[in-house]
């Protein structure tokens, strides 16, 4: 009549819904299952912080699963994609593939410029020395090595390092105060000597490089050429292009590099960022550093200057003017119309 004891009883007509009865409560746990939860409670939190807590035997294949689950979205960290050392990650897909970009060496220049593709064996890139091929500025480097060591060593020192400076014209300064210190001086140079020794030469050179004249036809030149021209030069790259900003001419060249580099890698650098290759590009030089860069690299060599022995079997012509003629013949022979217009 009552029905199995379980069954919760049927609800009075007369009881409100909240004071209706629902049957019988499940008993609480008693002890310490009272004040930290019970055991099934406890199992659970355990097996999500990765404690030990119940046995993976009574929960089943399908809540171990889920355990294993939830667990490993926890902990497991958020990897990120492994790129090699130097490479940065594109900001777009697609830009440089999956592995990104290495970075440029040198920041670029305000402009950019898009190598001609009409013609594949016309010039896409003329590149200019500055001291003795765009500047007449050779002498002022001479002058400033004798003055550098004169005060404190006397005329034989200051003599021996303009000699060595004549023999090896177009490397970098600090090159040649390094050898003067080590092989002139006989003591080690340290870092803080040779870049106080290299910031004194600095004083001595930038302001008469600065008032130094162009050669007659490289500002016209400079106004009217439509390829893409830059610079390569020992000159620290720094004070290069404050001089050219100086002498204002910065305007004219799509990219001006000097050391530490070489020119052998300025010129390397020059060719990947046009995306064209070294037979493409012309270095013009008055120095058997220019020569021998432009030979590495692949590059066609024009030398500028009197006949010497170490230009006698390459291109060679006697003053700017005929730097110009020069380029525009082989221009004429091999694009009849120009190639491309750079960006100024």
């Amino acid at each position: 009549m009552g029905g199995r004891p379980h069954d919760p009883p049927a609800p009075r007509r007369g009881d409100p819904p909240h004071r209706r009865r629902r049957g019988p409560r499940r008993p609480r746990s008693r002890g310490r299952g009272r004040q930290h939860g019970s055991g099934r409670a406890r199992r659970r939190g355990g097996a999500l912080r990765g404690t030990s807590g119940g046995s993976d035997r009574r929960r089943g294949p399908r809540r171990l699963r889920d355990r294993t689950l939830r667990r490993a979205a926890l902990v497991a960290p958020q990897r990120r994609p492994h790129l090699p050392h130097g490479l940065v990650c594109p900001s777009g897909p697609g830009r440089h593939g999956d592995r990104g970009a290495p970075e440029p060496p040198h920041p670029p220049r305000p402009h950019t410029v898009t190598a001609p593709a009409d013609d594949p064996t016309g010039l896409a890139l003329v590149v200019f020395d500055f001291d003795g091929t765009l500047c007449d500025s050779a002498d002022i480097k001479t002058k400033a090595f004798y003055e550098l060591y004169l005060d404190e060593h006397g005329p034989e020192v200051a003599a021996a390092l303009v000699d060595y400076h004549r023999r090896h014209a177009g490397v970098s300064r600090y090159e040649k105060i390094r050898w003067a210190e080590e092989r002139l001086l006989g003591r080690r140079v340290t870092p803080e000597r040779l870049r106080s020794m290299a910031a004194r030469f600095s004083m001595l050179v930038e302001d008469a490089v600065v008032d130094a004249p162009l050669f007659p036809g490289v500002l016209p030149y400079l106004r009217d050429e439509t390829l893409p021209v830059a610079i390569a030069s020992a000159t620290p790259t720094t004070e290069l292009r404050r001089i050219c900003d100086r002498k204002g001419i910065t305007e004219f060249f799509w990219a001006i590099e000097g050391s530490p580099a070489t020119k052998a890698e300025i010129l390397s650098d020059y060719a990947a960022r046009l995306r064209v290759g070294p037979k493409r590009m012309l270095m013009v030089g008055d120095q058997p550093s220019d020569l021998q860069a432009a030979v590495e690299v692949g590059a066609r060599p024009l030398v500028v200057g009197p006949p010497a022995p170490w230009n006698r079997d390459v291109p060679r012509v006697d003053t700017f003017a005929d730097v110009v003629a020069w380029i525009e013949a082989r221009r004429g022979a091999e694009t009849p119309e120009p190639p491309h217009t750079a960006s100024r």
